[in-house]
């Protein structure tokens, strides 16, 4: 009585987690590296700023 959803359904919206998962990761990679930049700039400009 149920009714089940066909495979191309079922590939479509796993298809979509994946992708929205994959973004997510990608958003939080980027994020660390951007905070990985900045602390690495932050620390050098506190070197020469402490030289000065």
């Amino acid at each position: 009585m149920e009714e089940k959803p066909s495979d191309a359904e079922l590939i479509q919206a796993t298809g979509g987690w994946v992708q929205a998962v994959g973004s997510v990761i990608s958003l939080i990679g980027q994020l660390r590296s951007n905070e990985e930049e900045n602390s690495g700039e932050g620390s050098s400009n506190e070197s020469i700023s402490v030289d000065e």
